[in-house]
């Protein structure tokens, strides 16, 4: 979003004007807007010809996704697809720095640094590794993600992975940092990381009414009828009616949340003026997680009084 404000390239702009080798195999105009949606109709689960110890190296992802055939009709479906988007979306940002700098140095300058953000890192530094708390899968129901894989990364995370959807370890207190910022429209204490109106778009929905396929198994192994997991751009954002969804039953319509699979959420609620935090490094299954993240966050909000 950083790079669109700058004129680098635009949310109508190709993948494959950035990443030649993406243009193919049916991909060849699937955009950046559709990346950030979660419409591009990519494989939302693990690249099938990546081995799990290239999880972290975001060019070996990308490299993976751009060899593989496009699944769905770019804008036709919404699939949650953290995994492959947010490696693209990271090469993209990386191969447009003038400076060629790796994402994670990007991230920590461009992003964390400016906003006082003193202790988050994408990956995982040798100066915090004796701080910081291993994530180990309390769940071992089976579900979205196998419970081995999310254990191992608490062990595997150095200084240089570059996992975007779930190699970031941080605070509460830097995670509070971000999203006032968002809150506040794009600034936080002085400082800009983005305009109003670009927060703005983002945290809009920007899917409509289309179901979110990510939510599919969930529905039918908790047997939920309606579900919500409407996208602005990359956010999740809440519509005007009280369903199972992460940004919680008793908010405002335009809540907006970033959540992590089993374990982590954050949102804002623009009209209570709410900002809420929750890490935790006991995971659930992803569908007992937001029930977690529900029942917590309407407690948060039954607290609130004028």
């Amino acid at each position: 979003m950083m790079d669109i404000e700058r004129g680098k390239n635009g949310f109508n702009t190709p993948v494959k004007d950035i990443i030649p080798d993406f243009g193919k195999k049916g991909k060849e105009r699937v955009t950046i807007g559709q990346i950030l949606t979660h419409t591009s109709g990519l494989n939302s689960e693990i690249p099938y010809e990546l081995p799990v110890d290239q999880l972290g190296n975001i060019e070996a992802v990308t490299a993976a996704c751009a060899n593989e055939r496009l699944l769905f009709t770019p804008g036709a479906i919404l699939a949650y697809n953290s995994i492959a988007a947010f490696s693209i979306l990271g090469v993209i940002v990386q191969r447009s720095d003038e400076k060629g700098r790796p994402y994670r140095q990007m991230l920590r300058e461009d992003l964390f640094e400016p906003l006082g953000m003193v202790d988050a890192y994408l990956g995982l530094p040798d100066t915090s590794r004796e701080r910081i708390v291993p994530v180990a899968v309390r769940d071992q129901t089976p579900g979205l993600f196998e419970p081995i894989l999310l254990d191992a990364m608490s062990f595997s995370a150095n200084e240089e992975t570059e996992l975007p959807a779930g190699s970031c370890t941080s605070t509460a207190t830097d995670v509070f940092r971000f999203m006032e910022m968002m809150r506040q429209g794009g600034e936080l204490n002085g400082v800009r990381i983005l305009s109003p109106a670009m927060v703005k778009t983002a945290t809009t929905c920007q899917t409509g009414d289309m179901r979110n396929h990510l939510l599919d198994y969930m529905n039918e192994m908790y047997g939920w009828n309606d579900s919500e997991l409407s996208l602005g751009m990359a956010f999740f954002v809440k519509s005007g009616k009280a369903r199972v969804t992460p940004p919680v039953t008793t908010t405002s319509p335009g809540t907006f949340a970033a959540m992590g699979a089993g374990s982590t959420i954050t949102w804002v609620d623009p009209e209570l003026d709410l900002t809420f935090v929750f890490l935790s490094a006991g995971l659930l299954e992803e569908g007992a997680s937001i029930t977690r993240h529900q029942r917590l966050s309407d407690m948060v909000v039954a607290a609130v009084s004028d």
